[in-house]
């Protein structure tokens, strides 16, 4: 008769004899003999004495190379991410990690070689410290994966340093920048100014404006809900992803001047600013017709986020509340959008004590010759 003594391990009889029958680490069924039952009792405790220690009795050449583990530890993770993390994963594994590393059996990578994979990827590649920090986050869950399911005694990412963490610099626009882009995209049929509005006065993310459908929008409340977003990834084309995060998912109040853009467009059942076929107009094209128009306009070149970091720093520095500015713009925190989105200079820093300050000189270029420089065509897609 079977003796049930945990879930994936069980003692019988077998020809006069007792097994002991457990799952490996990867599922695999193992079996072993025992004399008596006694026996395979004692069989028992020591398989599972050497589970807690990190021991699942597997030979040296039943170990998987780290470049297996990758592999195995990203089909287990992809249910749980979203479509865009998991390829970002993907790409890391693919091309930094399985072709530098992936020989290695797992049980043998030290702490020393993740230590000089980072320096060289810093150092070679050129990789900035955030990039390093996402490749340090996948060792991580990887080697603690391998722990947790027996393969490893401890993680070697624990003796690592990882980089330290740089803020980005982030250039914003004047207020009288975004007031020139916005004049000149007031030009522009209405569900195009309704495009830069939407970045430059609620400071949505690109692929929050390009994920909106007509149903979105609520003209009797005023209201717009953002409740998606769009990516573009590799062989899946736009894909549909639900919002950023918790935050992410909120409801924004209109005014007067979008209502009246919303009332002129003809209303639909897709996307708004939608591709030809229908589909998610993709970020490529959003961002040409986003250069086309700081080039209309004669502005500098900024990042489209930019807008967005425009938006909160402006609104900060008027005097509006940083927790209402943290609910606009979707984040987690008021301290995380202060710390992050807002950034004063100097002329802000002086208004703020009481004195002037010589105002930061941005060169306006004349919009049709910077035009030409940058192509006919770049013009043509911001039609």
């Amino acid at each position: 008769m079977t003796e049930i003594i945990r879930r994936k391990a069980t003692v019988f009889p077998y020809r006069g004899k007792w097994r002991v029958q457990y799952l490996d680490t990867f599922g695999r069924q193992r079996t072993q003999t025992a004399e008596t039952r006694k026996d395979a009792y004692l069989q028992l405790a020591e398989i599972e004495g050497q589970v807690r220690k990190g021991f699942l009795n597997l030979t040296p050449d039943e170990i998987p190379s780290l470049g297996q583990y990758l592999g195995y530890w990203l089909q287990k993770r992809e249910p749980e991410l979203n479509p865009t993390t998991h390829w970002c994963y993907q790409s890391h594994v693919a091309n930094n990690l399985k072709p530098l590393m992936g020989n290695l059996r797992l049980d043998t990578v030290t702490a020393r070689q993740i230590q000089d994979l980072y320096s060289y990827l810093a150092e070679e590649r050129g990789f900035k410290s955030g990039t390093v920090r996402k490749v340090h986050s996948i060792l991580s869950s990887v080697f603690k994966l391998a722990v947790k399911q027996g393969l490893i005694t401890h993680s070697p990412v624990a003796g690592v340093s990882q980089p330290k963490f740089e803020q980005k610099q982030i250039e914003v626009f004047t207020k009288q920048e975004m007031e020139c882009i916005l004049r000149h995209a007031s030009y522009k049929p209405p569900k195009a100014y309704l495009r830069w509005l939407l970045a430059l006065r609620y400071g949505l993310r690109q692929g929050e404006v390009l994920g909106l459908k007509y149903g979105d929008f609520d003209l009797v409340s005023s209201t717009l809900k953002v409740n998606r977003t769009v990516n573009s990834l590799p062989g899946k084309g736009v894909v549909e992803l639900p919002p950023k995060s918790k935050q992410s998912a909120r409801t924004i109040p209109l005014d007067a001047e979008i209502i009246q853009l919303l009332s002129q467009i003809q209303d639909g059942r897709g996307f708004v600013f939608a591709a030809e076929d229908g589909t998610a107009l993709e970020a490529t094209v959003d961002q040409r017709r986003w250069r086309a128009l700081l080039i209309e306009s004669g502005i500098r070149h900024l990042p489209l986020h930019s807008a967005r970091h425009s938006v909160a720093t402006h609104l900060v520095n008027g005097g509006v509340n940083p927790r209402i500015v943290q609910l606009l713009l979707g984040h987690s925190s008021a301290a995380y959008t202060l710390a992050t989105y807002v950034h004063p200079n100097t002329l802000d820093i002086a208004n703020a004590l009481g004195f002037s300050a010589p105002r930061p000189a941005h060169k306006l270029e004349v919009g049709y010759q910077a035009t030409l420089e940058w192509g006919q065509d770049l013009m043509g897609d911001s039609k």
